[in-house]
């Protein structure tokens, strides 16, 4: 269960995924970033849980428009915008969606 998962591994997950991306382009920026995602609705709406996320950053769209290129990819991926970035919370992924968000990227880059 991805809520389950202990905050060290979401860390040492998603650094893992940003030093294996490279970026021959220069065009993305990577990094992990401390986080705190949302449990959801319910009896529970405010409650939040300390998680980590890769942060986006791309030379030629701003925050809005590479949201919204994430967004229309295949399969989507679901990120929020904290100020001049794009956060992908490692929290939300599921087994082999970090495959799908690299070439994602890479093809953003």
């Amino acid at each position: 269960m991805v809520l389950a998962l202990p905050e060290q591994e979401l860390k040492t997950r998603a650094a893992a995924f940003a030093a294996s991306m490279g970026d021959d382009t220069g065009r993305l920026a990577l990094e992990v970033v401390e986080t705190s995602a949302q449990t959801g609705s319910g009896s529970l709406p405010d409650q939040a849980i300390p998680s980590w996320a890769l942060a986006v950053e791309h030379s030629e769209l701003n925050p809005r428009k590479l949201s919204e290129a994430l967004r229309s990819a295949n399969p989507p991926v679901f990120t929020r915008v904290h100020g001049d970035r794009v956060l992908v919370e490692f929290r939300t992924l599921l087994d082999g969606d970090e495959e799908d968000l690299a070439r994602i990227l890479k093809r953003l880059a």
